[in-house]
């Protein structure tokens, strides 16, 4: 009968009507099948769910107390009655607190959830109403009216599967997958609960998931459970119970003696940690992600008083640096400043930080004060009294030591080639059909479909990079299409930066090698010491006179005996000229025939360093040469291109196929078989074994094609019978091949025919094995060989073998390490040519991995390309550098401390002839160099004096520069390149009509055209193309790109000319790069420019020594 409060519930399926059981007294529940279902599915409905009930007894699942039909033929169903369910609840608090859902609702209906799919069956309609809190607070499972019994294989009603899905509670996949579907419905039911945010759609549920202040492992449970491949949840709710269960005694094993630090974040650090239009509680869980695994503390650094501030903490978290102060609302810690260091800059920070153990917590939630600053303290001033550290090295402080200039180097640049695109906060990401879609944490403030972004590296998982390229944006979201594989492991809120393409691969090798300069894991244990406190390097030690190869002056001699000799390192200073290329040579024959084992690694900021060196090496005759670099980079000269690594593969593959198959060959000959029989009985076998394949595959056809199971359908498999028949398509074409194959090479020696059947295969392989009782034995051989060939030519293992036998290897400073294989190479010496055009971290990229090394440069000459850096005091102030950090090389490190005996110098040179040669000695050299050629172009002096000027200051306004409309740094100067095509016309016309000869050997005049500006090459390349000059072959570069070139005859276009003065890149202060540009000819040399503008400026020494020395120079008024 019918309580007196009567309550009745009703739902879709049945209504629920509280009564009293006359028999007992008890107040039950009636369940009434009824309302909107054909009588078919509500008989359906009452057995699944009584059947259910009766196999089902436990705790969390209610209790279950008869069943029938009553008089007017409804079905109902008696059951404990249960005031309340988990809908209430939550209509009447709103939300549950996550770990008061989880300790009193989810972790027990997990083990009831356990319990009944251990009994094989589910409910599939977990949702807050079906869930049920008896008075003491305990959830049961309810409602089992469209569960399913897989005890019994029981048919699923195609009503039953797609008419009761409960919106939001059920998986969006629609299939058959066992037990997975209530896990889900749990995990959601969870998130619901605990969550505030109005959740409506599937997709909102990862970010709900993702901005929860919950543990990091019950949040990856969590995205589990709720993932859209039903495969990446857990299996069913035993595997849930129990990697719940874990779950929760890690936590409190973790906990057992936790110390939880409370944080409070300021409005200004909410606003830079999640952006302006982030929400508190998504930049809380921003911060509780950051925080939630290892972390370090250090106390900051009072600049002024150059002391400790123990009222200040430097937090470090896996991605950001807080600040954080001690006035705090209840003891908790201010956030009063956040930052994003670069992922080298944070790792260095950390090694001077106290590693905080895992049982100290960080909380972001309101609660009652604790000790966790004060504890703190005492363990930092414990760290700091251990480790006696000097406050002026303290986290908060600049270091002033060697590596971390480089450190903040390699951050200012990576900066600096970012430009103006910061990194993007993400606070969700999720796959998509074209990439991942990342939910970012504001609008991005440009356009960034079709750039590069990256993944930071402490947000991916196995440590590495994941990139890819934009494909859509919206307001807040953006779609990136990975480049390659998508990452295997993926933060689910991090950051984005942007990519910087083979500058970021740059960067990333020079990092990799300042920390192995750091933890001493380069090849050289003393190198550290050695950059740090070069005077004390070890000098050179005095050995047996080499016998010379190639015909070397004094001072090269000197340098070969020094770089022998010397058990760490030397430097050699070699001015434009002066045979740096011969010496290395020379040493590198003096080397290998002392220590033939040895080998050698070769570098250069310039590829026609690199090609120069071996040239020179290869035409001594000395093998296991190999150029490193990509098989098609134009920048590789033809002199290398037979040496590059790919190209000496192949050879060596070949030669070694040629070797294997003439052994075959000989061996086959021996036993009365020919290759070529060999090979056709090989193919034949593996047509017999596909053909009796084949065979078998077209008798299962016609009962594939009636044999549709049940199971086969439930489980979404293809019909066997087409399966079967795309394999029989698919061997039918590859036996056609072997088939034709095998004629081929048996040229009608054995019939077969277009068809043969399987006797006819069986019948030649017999006939041809007939002919020798070798032929298995040789069969086996030919397919071994047949392996191990392949494998020469595509097995990285076996290249790396053959990288091993190399005596010298060879590439630029970055680049050479573009091959994974030379990573492990053992290197004996390192030789870096143009060392003074290389940063610090670029040269020490291959040092690092050498045990000795020998640079050789000028300082006098292009310095490192850093010119964006030193104009960008911003970002200097950033990482406090000064514009000396920024300018120092490693080789001009060495250059000012290095032990004299350890320093090498050439003073002669044979490039130039003696009128160009003593300019540059005396403009740039301080007349130390010495020029003893003196052998000019016979002919040439009758079109002027070896130095040359073309003076355009009396062509009045057309002598000056322009610009080019909206562009700034872009110059041309029309007159200086109507001058240059005139002055090559002459030259021309004098070879052509015999006056001016051309060097021996030379079928065409070598000239180099320069100009410091790209703009001024484009206007010369323009104006150039207009001409045709049959004598001459004409290169136009900038003068930064021909460091290490030279030509018989330069023509520099000064470009710069106009009333205010601007010199720019050839200012006073970019002498050296005045030197490069006159410093490049042999035979002839032809400034082009206004002398009266540049009298007074970076080309006035120049002018001033030619206007001295009449007789070799000449400034020649506007005229060629």
């Amino acid at each position: 009968m019918p309580a007196k409060d009567t309550k009745q519930r009703t739902g879709g399926q049945a209504s629920v009507i509280k009564c009293i059981d006359t028999h007992n007294a008890q107040i039950v529940a009636v369940k009434i099948i009824e309302g909107l279902f054909r009588d078919e599915i509500a008989s359906k409905i009452f057995e699944r769910e009584t059947g259910a009930l009766k196999r089902l007894t436990h705790r969390n699942i209610v209790g279950y107390r008869t069943s029938g039909y009553d008089e007017d033929g409804r079905m109902y169903i008696v059951l404990d009655w249960i005031e309340d369910s988990l809908e209430t609840v939550l209509q009447d608090r709103g939300s549950i607190p996550w770990d008061e859902m989880l300790a009193k609702i989810v972790r027990p209906l997990a083990d009831g959830l356990s319990y009944m799919h251990l009994n094989k069956e589910e409910h599939r309609d977990i949702k807050p109403a079906n869930i049920l809190i008896n008075a003491d607070g305990v959830p049961l499972f309810a409602d089992f009216g469209v569960g399913k019994s897989r005890a019994n294989n029981e048919d699923e009603s195609e009503m039953t599967i797609h008419g009761f899905r409960s919106g939001i509670w059920t998986p969006p996949e629609r299939s058959a997958v066992p037990y997975v579907r209530d896990v889900y419905s749990l995990a959601v039911v969870f998130i619901r609960a605990v969550c505030t945010d109005d959740i409506q759609d599937a997709y909102q549920l990862a970010s709900a998931v993702e901005s929860m202040l919950i543990p990091v492992s019950l949040k990856e449970l969590l995205l589990r459970c709720i993932d859209a491949d039903p495969d990446v949840r857990p299996a069913n709710g035993s595997v849930f119970a129990a990697e719940l269960e874990s779950m929760i005694r890690s936590d409190q094993q973790r906990h057992s003696s936790s110390l939880t630090v409370n944080l409070h974040l300021t409005r200004a650090a909410t606003t830079k940690i999640g952006g302006p239009f982030s929400t508190p509680e998504q930049t809380k869980s921003i911060v509780q992600t950051d925080v939630s695994g290892d972390t370090f503390v250090s106390y900051g650094w009072d600049r002024d008083q150059e002391r400790f501030d123990r009222e200040t903490l430097i937090l470090l978290g896996e991605s950001t640096r807080y600040v954080l102060k001690a006035d705090g609302p209840a003891g908790a810690l201010m956030v009063v400043d956040a930052t994003n260091p670069e992922y080298e800059a944070l790792e260095h920070t950390r090694d001077r930080s106290l590693r905080l153990p895992a049982s100290v917590n960080w909380s972001l939630t309101q609660a009652r004060s604790n000790p966790g600053f004060e504890i703190l303290q005492h363990r930092l001033d414990a760290y700091y009294d251990a480790d006696s550290m000097d406050p002026s090295a303290d986290t908060g402080a600049d270091s002033s030591t060697m590596t971390s200039t480089w450190r903040n180097l390699l951050n200012a640049r990576e900066d600096l080639e970012r430009g103006d695109r910061k990194p993007l906060t993400y606070v969700t990401s999720e796959p998509t059909r074209y990439g991942t879609r990342f939910e970012l944490n504001g609008p991005p403030e440009e356009d960034l479909v079709g750039s590069e972004w990256q993944v930071r590296r402490s947000d991916v998982g196995r440590g590495g990079r994941a990139r890819g390229e934009i494909v859509d944006q919206s307001d807040t979201a953006i779609v990136l299409r990975w480049s390659g594989k998508a990452p295997v492991s993926l933060s689910k809120a991090g950051v984005l930066e942007p990519h910087l393409g083979s500058s970021q691969v740059g960067l990333q090798r020079q990092s990799d090698a300042v920390s192995a300069l750091e933890t001493g894991t380069g090849a050289a244990q003393w190198l550290k010491g050695l950059l740090e406190d070069p005077t004390t390097a070890l000098p050179p030690v005095a050995s047996e006179e080499p016998e010379w190869v190639t015909n070397l002056d004094d001072d090269k001699r000197a340098a070969v005996r020094g770089a022998l000799g010397a058990p760490e390192c030397v430097i050699l200073k070699g001015p434009p000229g002066t045979g740096k290329t011969r010496f290395i040579a020379e040493f590198v024959i003096q080397l290998l025939a002392r220590e033939p084992d040895a080998r050698v690694l070769i570098v250069s900021q310039t590829h026609v360093a690199v090609d120069n060196a071996l040239s020179r090496l290869d035409d001594a005759g000395l093998s296991g040469l190999v150029r490193l670099g990509k098989e098609d980079d134009a920048r590789i000269g033809m002199s290398s291109q037979h040496l590059v690594l790919h190209r000496q593969l192949s050879v060596w593959a070949s030669l070694v196929r040629q070797r294997a198959e003439d052994h075959l060959s000989a061996l086959s000959g021996q036993a009365g078989l020919s290759v070529k029989n060999l090979k056709a009985m090989s193919l034949l076998h593996t047509l017999r074994s596909s053909m009796k394949n084949s065979e078998y595959v077209r008798s299962r056809l016609p009962s594939a094609s009636s044999d549709q199971s049940t199971m086969t359908s439930e489980l979404g498999l293809r019909n066997d019978a087409v399966t079967l028949q795309d394999k029989l398509d698919s061997a039918g074409e590859n036996e056609r091949a072997l088939l034709n194959s095998a004629l081929a090479l048996l040229d009608g020696e054995v019939p077969l025919g277009d068809d043969p059947a399987l006797d006819d295969v069986e019948a030649a392989i017999e006939l041809l094995s007939d002919r020798s009782d070798a032929a298995p034995h040789l069969l086996r051989m030919l397919k071994l060989q047949s392996e191990w060939l392949e494998r020469v030519e595509s097995d990285s293992s076996l290249a790396a073998e053959y990288l091993k036998t190399t005596s010298v290897i060879a590439g630029t400073c970055i680049g050479f390490l573009g091959n994974p294989l030379v990573r492990n190479l053992e290197i004996g010496v390192c030789i870096v040519d143009e060392a003074s055009k290389a940063t610090s971290t670029e040269a020490l990229v291959p040092v690092v991995r050498a045990k000795r090394f020998v640079l050789v440069g000028d300082l006098n000459q292009l310095p490192p390309s850093d010119e964006e850096l030193l104009q960008n005091q911003d970002l200097l102030d950033q990482y406090s550098l000064t514009q000396e950090d920024v300018k120092e090389s490693l080789f001009q490190r060495l250059v000012e401390r290095l032990p004299e005996a350890n320093q090498f110098a050439l003073l002669q040179q044979h490039r130039m002839i003696k009128p160009i040669g003593d300019l540059v000695s005396t403009c740039f050299y301080s007349g130390e160099l010495r020029s003893p050629n003196v052998m000019g172009l016979p002919g040439y002096e009758s079109l002027g004096k070896p130095v040359l000027w073309l003076d355009t200051s009396t062509q009045g306004a057309q002598r000056l520069e322009s610009s080019e409309a909206g562009s700034k740094g872009r110059f041309i100067n029309r007159a200086e390149a109507e001058l240059v095509a005139h002055r090559l016309g002459t030259i021309d016309a004098g070879i052509a009509t015999g006056i001016v000869q051309l060097p021996p050997n030379a079928e065409v005049l070598d000239v180099l055209v320069l100009a410091s500006y790209s703009s001024q090459i484009e206007q010369l390349r323009r104006r150039l193309a207009r001409e045709r000059f049959s004598n001459l072959k004409i290169t136009i570069e900038t003068v930064d790109a021909v460091q290490g070139k030279e030509a018989d005859i330069a023509l520099f276009s000064t470009t710069r000319s106009n009333t205010h003065g601007g010199m720019g890149f050839m200012g006073p202060d970019y002498w050296r790069r005045i030197n490069v540009a006159v410093s490049r000819a042999r035979f002839g040399l032809t400034i082009v420019g206004d002398a009266s503008f540049w009298s007074s400026g970076g080309l006035g020494s120049v002018l001033q020594y030619m206007r001295s020395n009449v007789d070799t120079c000449e400034i020649r008024s506007n005229n060629g």
